[in-house]
């Protein structure tokens, strides 16, 4: 049974069907691109903007007041190094408060250098704070064991802030370049330390970020979203290509052919052959690897299509005829 149908053998301009095309594709993965970055940077100004509105009236960022409690004779942080030098602005400033947890206690927070703090505490048992979760509140703690008796911390002179005395006491250091160690001990170093520790943190950066990501995510998913429509008018263009003057139509024949099945019983194989047979496998890996380079390529440009039907109602011929 044969069929005989009418087509039409017109012949599309070449040269503005692929100048057309080429440039609303460029348009349209290029506005992807920048309506991605655009919405990454809106989402980054509002987790920007939410740490920023957890700021006090004071300008810092606080975490709450939690109890640290060590037998040894001194609580210290893990070393903090920082590199500002190479940073052309000023990170904002850091504060630690302390009260101790009995009443009348006295309490010395300090920071400095961990070389010093090292050289002050070396061989006396302190407690490293190791890691600290948040929910539910719990502190781990690096015991480094000693047997020498500690001095007073507020004799020493090489901290860079300190603070002694009873009740709460509180420090305030900017961050700047170095390795630095927060140390929290009694006041006449005695051993056990049990006090309410808060940190918290102020920058500049805390104001100036939010509104910086909002204003450039909202100008890239503007421009994102003018190139995706300019990209889609354009593809949307070649699904009706120009004709030259010609075009005629010839008959077209199919022939219909009835399908055929054959098969045939494998001879007995040799049970030790499934020693050597997975090796065949490696053809079929190499294979999909092409496979699934075409499954992104297809992908991308379904993607492309689909922007071009939603603002034209066409599907671009280009994507899928040779001219």
């Amino acid at each position: 049974m044969t069929s005989t149908a009418e087509i039409d053998n017109g012949t599309p301009d070449p040269g503005g069907a692929r100048g057309g095309a080429a440039g609303g594709v460029v348009a349209l993965a290029l506005g992807i691109l920048l309506a991605l970055l655009g919405a990454t940077g809106i989402a980054g100004g509002i987790v920007a903007s939410t740490v920023s509105a957890g700021q006090g009236p004071d300008g810092y960022l606080s975490s709450p007041a939690r109890e640290f409690t060590t037998t040894s004779y001194a609580l210290t942080s893990p070393p903090a190094r920082i590199g500002t030098e190479k940073v052309p602005f000023d990170f904002g400033s850091f504060r630690l408060k302390a009260t101790p947890s009995q009443a009348g206690g006295q309490v010395f927070v300090g920071i400095g250098p961990k070389t010093d703090v090292d050289r002050y505490l070396s061989g006396v048992n302190i407690s490293e704070i190791a890691g600290v979760e948040s929910s539910p509140f719990r502190v781990q703690y690096r015991d480094v064991p000693g047997t020498a008796a500690a001095t007073p911390p507020g004799d020493q002179g090489f901290w860079t802030e300190s603070s002694s005395g009873p009740g709460t006491q509180q420090l305030t250091v900017d961050l700047r370049s170095g390795n630095w160690v927060a140390v929290v001990m009694n006041s006449d170093a005695g051993a056990g330390v049990t006090v309410n520790l808060q940190a918290a943190v102020h920058s500049a950066w805390l104001d100036t970020v939010p509104p910086t990501l909002w204003i450039g995510g909202l100008v890239l998913l503007v421009l994102g979203g003018g190139l995706v429509v300019l990209g889609a008018i354009l593809l949307g263009r070649q699904a009706a290509p120009s004709m030259r003057p010609g075009g005629d139509a010839v008959p077209a024949t199919t022939g219909v052919y009835p399908a055929r099945l054959s098969g045939k019983l494998d001879l007995q194989l040799s049970r030790g052959l499934w020693l050597v047979k997975w090796l065949l496998a490696v053809p079929h890996f190499f294979i999909l690897f092409f496979l699934w380079v075409a499954v992104a390529i297809t992908t991308i440009t379904t993607i492309i299509a689909g922007f071009a039907v939603l603002f034209t109602g066409r599907y671009p011929r280009y994507l899928f005829s040779s001219p």
